[in-house]
C-alpha cells in the first residue's frame, strides 16, 4: 500500500508539474471552462471534400481547444489546414481531405482533471459515432492524428477495421501497453519533440489516474517519427518541421516516406 501510495502521489504531481513547465499562456487560452474543469465541446471542421478524397485524416486535439481561436497554430483547425497544405505540396496528384473533429468535452487546462481518463472516455464515445457516420460518407482510408490528451480519447476509441494509421504525438500515454491494442490492422506511429514539456510528465497509471507507457518507448512498439527541431508541445505541424512532413506522408497513404527517429545520416 505504502507503494501504491507512492506512485499516485506521483501521478498528481506530474499533473500539477505540467502547469508549471508549460508555455506562458497555454491554459489561459483554453477560455472559460464548466465546473469540473473541462472546456464544452468544440465543432468539427471538414477542409477538402469527403466525397471525392482518396484518403481522410482526422485530428483529435488535446486540452485546452478554444472554439473562438481554432485557426491558431496550436489549435486544431490551424494544424489541420498545415496538414492540408502540406499534402497538397507534397503529394499534389492525391486528393486528401482533413478534418478538425473537436466534438468533445477536453480539460481546460492543467490540473488534477487531465490526468484523470472521463473526459477521454466521453471523448472516445462520441469519435466512435463520428467515424461510424465518416463512413457513410466516403470509403477512402482513414489516418487519425491524436495530440496530447486526445491521445487518450483516440486509445480509448475502437479503431480496428476502421483506420488505417494513428499517430500520436506530445502524448501522455493512450492506456494501452503495447501498440498492438490498437488492432493488427492499424500502423501506429509516436512521435515527441525532446523540447516538449510531456516528457515530464510521469507514464504511469493507478485507477483513473494517469495515461501509462509511454508511446514512443521501445516496449510500446509503435513506429517513433523524428521530431528533432520541433518546437515545444504545439509545435508538431510547424511548416518546414520533420513531423508535418512525415504526416502529410501518412495522411495522403506513403507511410514509407515517414522520417523514423534515428534516421538522420
Amino acid at each position: 500500500m505504502g507503494l501504491l501510495r507512492m506512485v499516485l502521489a506521483g501521478v498528481v504531481a506530474g499533473a500539477l508539474l505540467t502547469a508549471v513547465l508549460a508555455p506562458a499562456g497555454w491554459a489561459s487560452a483554453a477560455g472559460p471552462a464548466d465546473g469540473a474543469g473541462v472546456r464544452p465541446r468544440g465543432p468539427v471542421v471538414v477542409l477538402g471534400d469527403l466525397r471525392t478524397a482518396e484518403h481522410v485524416a482526422v485530428l483529435v486535439p488535446g486540452m485546452g481547444i478554444d472554439p473562438s481561436h481554432l485557426g491558431a497554430p496550436n489549435q486544431v483547425l490551424g494544424m489541420a489546414r498545415a496538414l492540408r497544405a502540406e499534402a497538397l505540396r507534397v503529394r499534389p496528384d492525391v486528393r486528401v481531405a482533413v478534418v478538425a473533429w473537436a466534438d468533445y468535452p477536453a480539460p481546460s487546462g492543467f490540473g488534477v482533471e487531465v490526468a484523470r481518463g472521463g473526459p477521454a472516455a466521453e471523448g472516445a464515445h462520441r469519435l466512435d459515432r463520428y467515424l461510424d457516420t465518416l463512413r457513410t460518407r466516403t470509403g477512402a482510408p482513414v489516418s487519425l492524428f491524436c495530440h496530447s490528451y486526445g491521445s487518450v480519447v483516440c486509445g480509448l476509441t475502437p479503431l480496428a477495421g476502421r483506420v488505417s494509421d494513428v499517430v500520436v504525438y506530445g502524448s501522455p500515454g493512450v492506456r494501452h501497453d503495447r501498440a498492438s491494442a490498437f488492432g493488427p490492422d492499424v500502423r501506429v506511429w509516436a512521435a515527441r519533440a525532446d523540447s516538449d514539456w510531456i516528457r515530464f510528465v510521469p507514464h504511469v497509471r493507478v485507477g483513473d489516474l494517469g495515461h501509462g507507457v509511454d508511446p514512443t518507448a521501445p516496449s510500446f512498439g509503435a513506429r517513433v517519427l523524428d521530431a528533432a527541431g520541433v518546437p515545444g508541445h504545439g509545435g508538431y505541424f510547424t511548416h518546414g518541421s520533420d513531423t508535418l512532413r512525415s504526416f502529410a506522408r501518412i495522411a495522403t497513404g506513403d507511410p514509407s516516406a515517414a522520417r523514423l527517429a534515428g534516421s538522420r545520416r
